[in-house]
């Protein structure tokens, strides 16, 4: 139980700004499909495989949380989590590039998980670093 707790506290902080990026990601993936496309294609597998990089965020700001004040937080864990977000960044691009019959709702999935990305990196890195706002 004490590893969920910091998952709960970066969601909570994060949740006003997070929440309608979600919605417009659900949105996007899930709810404007042709008829001729499965639910389960790969073109909705890899846009709904950009969530992966928040989920993967948060877990390292939860796992890596730094609360003693009395010692100096690494700074690895900060890196791996910037580097995450830009490699989310990059992934994202690339995937409205190659989706060119649904460039729109691949641009709306990217920039909405970036949106939400953004947000729990900020929190993770504070987390992991000690060093709040």
């Amino acid at each position: 139980m004490d590893f969920f707790w910091p998952v709960l506290a970066i969601v909570y902080q994060g949740w006003t700004l997070t929440l309608p990026g979600v919605v417009i990601f659900a949105l996007a993936v899930g709810l404007p499909r042709r008829r001729s496309e499965d639910l389960y294609s790969s073109r909705q597998l890899a846009l709904a495989a950009l969530l992966v990089f928040p989920i993967t965020i948060v877990s390292i700001g939860a796992a890596f949380w730094h609360e003693d004040s009395h010692s100096f937080a690494p700074r690895w864990p900060a890196i791996i989590l910037s580097d995450l977000w830009l490699a989310h960044v990059v992934v994202a691009v690339y995937l409205v590039m190659k989706f060119d019959d649904v460039r729109v709702r691949a641009a709306i999935a990217g920039i909405s998980s970036v949106w939400v990305s953004t947000w729990v990196v900020l929190i993770s890195v504070m987390a992991v670093t000690n060093d709040w706002i």
